[in-house]
């Protein structure tokens, strides 16, 4: 009988992900139809300049364009002024009536709700039902109580 001392060597398990999942090769015709497709900071900056020089033949250039064409800053010049003047009336002091009215709302509501809840604890404890088990006592049946009398037969 042989008697070994050496351990079996566990399997080493590589779960790394290859390199292609973090860095891609293009070829060289993939490159190409990449260079073809895409549009140069030049074209693009002269495209902007004759959309900016006529805005009415827009339409005619880009038919899917068909929306409203807005200058922005204008736009949010007015969202501004307008998100201003709610602030100012958010803010400003309700007149001597409101500030009573409210506080007297906010006492009736107080009142409501105490009727409310007094109105629920009446109704509670009028159909109130007790529970738990009654406590009669039954009597307990014991056949042999009556064993030592004599037995009743007809022939005594």
């Amino acid at each position: 009988m042989r008697i070994s001392l050496k351990e079996p060597e566990e399997e080493i398990i590589d779960q790394k992900r290859p390199k292609e999942y973090y860095f891609t090769n293009y070829s060289v015709e993939q490159r190409q139809q990449f260079l073809q497709s895409s549009i140069d900071y030049d074209t693009v900056l002269q495209e902007s300049a004759t959309i900016l020089k006529d805005d009415q033949h827009i339409h005619d250039k880009w038919p899917y364009c068909q929306g409203k064409i807005i200058n922005l800053h204008e736009y949010n010049l007015k969202i501004e002024l307008q998100q201003q003047s709610d602030l100012k009336i958010k803010k400003r002091r309700p007149g001597q009536k409101q500030r009573a009215a409210r506080k007297l709302a906010l006492e009736r509501s107080k009142e409501r709700d105490a009727k409310a809840r007094e109105i629920k604890k009446m109704l509670k404890k009028k159909f109130h039902k007790r529970g738990g088990k009654k406590n009669k006592k039954k009597p307990v049946l014991n056949p042999l109580a009556n064993a030592a009398s004599a037995p009743k037969f007809r022939t005594e």
